[in-house]
């Protein structure tokens, strides 16, 4: 097992220093750049502006620059903001906890829910289990979050006054974690609304394929009863494509996360990925990529591992 992953961590050197080196590309190609944001200001001169070009490095080719970024990555120097002037390491630090928390809670909210309600609705199909997954997984692929978002924040917050519409905590309160939960609510609800169905699909589908496999009609032939059948025999074997499927949605949840991030203003990394966009701020763009980077590279290694351990037939090479 050492060696494969030694090898798979090899692998993921080329992939990501090409996704870096994309981003980079991208991000200095854009229309407009930092400098083009400080000087809408009005408040510095063009000689102010060409020394700040070339302190920061600006004046350089974008290939000498990226390489510049990088030798500083394997430094573990992820670079200063040239928002905030603050270390984009700390900027960073600061915001993954909140991050962590909303996609956390949304991950696993949808999987509690999601996996059994597969499991039901391929047990009993056509009943009242079935008919409920199908409508979550409806709500889940057809509504977009944003939409969601500011639905639940319209009938709930507004109206209803039930949750917070914005925010970690109270303003003008100490925190708490019952605060914190209120708060957390509705951006986890519409994190985790789409995982849903998605689960929901690939658990049913998962788990009806099994059950026309010849073993289970063996185990049907020696009297076992079907939820002893369903819940022993056949839901690990349907596992590998549901841990699949779940790996798969972890860098799209943290897509799905700036936009909710944003509406309800929460304070994770989604939010200062679009701050950093809209004022060109070079350094914590690629800090957040990086970040988001080696999660999803991280997440497939571990995915890689887990098939290995519901599947005895995988072996490491």
């Amino acid at each position: 097992m050492f060696k494969y992953i030694c090898k798979r961590i090899l692998y993921a050197i080329p992939v990501f220093l090409g996704i870096t080196f994309v981003i980079y590309l991208l991000i200095n190609l854009a229309p407009g750049g930092p400098l083009a944001i400080m000087a809408s200001s009005g408040e510095m001169s063009l000689s102010d502006l060409e020394a700040l070009k070339i302190s920061l490095g600006l004046d350089k080719p974008i290939i000498v620059r990226y390489f510049i970024w990088l030798g500083d990555l394997l430094r573990g120097d992820l670079g200063i903001s040239y928002r905030t002037s603050q270390e984009v390491s700390l900027m960073i630090a600061q915001r993954i906890k909140p991050s962590l928390m909303l996609t956390g809670v949304g991950i696993v909210g949808a999987i509690i829910i999601g996996v059994p309600l597969g499991i039901a609705s391929a047990y009993k199909p056509e009943s009242i289990w079935d008919k409920l997954s199908t409508f979550i997984a409806f709500i889940g692929a057809s509504v977009p979050n944003f939409f969601l978002s500011l639905l639940l924040i319209y009938v709930l917050a507004v109206k209803l006054k039930l949750f917070p519409t914005s925010g970690m905590y109270s303003a003008g309160q100490s925190e708490n974690f019952a605060d914190l939960l209120r708060h957390l609510a509705l951006p986890a609800f519409v994190c985790g609304i789409q995982p849903i169905g998605n689960y929901i699909k690939q658990t049913k589908s998962s788990v009806l394929e099994v059950l026309n496999e010849e073993y289970i009609k063996t185990a049907r032939s020696k009297g076992l009863t079907n939820t002893v059948i369903v819940l022993k025999h056949a839901f690990r074997n349907a596992l590998i494509p549901v841990v699949t499927q779940i790996s798969l949605s972890i860098p799209f949840l943290i897509g799905g996360a700036v936009v909710t991030e944003q509406i309800f203003a929460w304070p994770g990394i989604g939010s200062l990925m679009i701050t950093a966009i809209t004022s060109r701020d070079y350094p914590v763009i690629m800090g957040v990529a990086v970040l988001i980077c080696v999660v999803v590279l991280v997440a497939n290694l571990i995915l890689d591992l887990i098939y290995a351990a519901l599947d005895p037939r995988i072996k490491f090479k």
